[in-house]
């Protein structure tokens, strides 16, 4: 979630970024994200409807979405910033020229 924080400040009003919880409580993921001084929104999903849509087997896994709602990237875990980075400027780039 820190990473993620990091890349939405990085990438300011170019990306928008929107976590998943599968937490039956809210009340745990508000506290962390206080804790944590994280700004990021949080879909509780306990049902698991968005988990099943975007084909989500382990948590935590980074999905990208481009600008025409495709799936373009999944990592199962946290890709690492030099790649997340490099992946989201292709997106970003890709969106540009369209």
């Amino acid at each position: 979630m820190l990473q993620l924080q990091h890349m939405q400040e990085k990438f300011a009003d170019r990306i928008h970024i929107l976590a998943v919880s599968l937490d039956y409580e809210p009340a745990p993921v508000q506290r962390f994200l206080e804790e944590h001084s994280l700004t990021t929104p949080v879909l509780m999903d306990r049902p698991g409807g968005a988990a099943d849509s975007y084909g989500i087997r382990a948590i935590p896994t980074l999905v990208l979405v481009d600008h025409r709602g495709l799936v373009r990237y999944r990592h199962t875990g946290y890709p690492g910033d030099a790649t997340l980075t490099s992946e989201l400027e292709a997106l970003l780039k890709e969106a540009n020229t369209k």
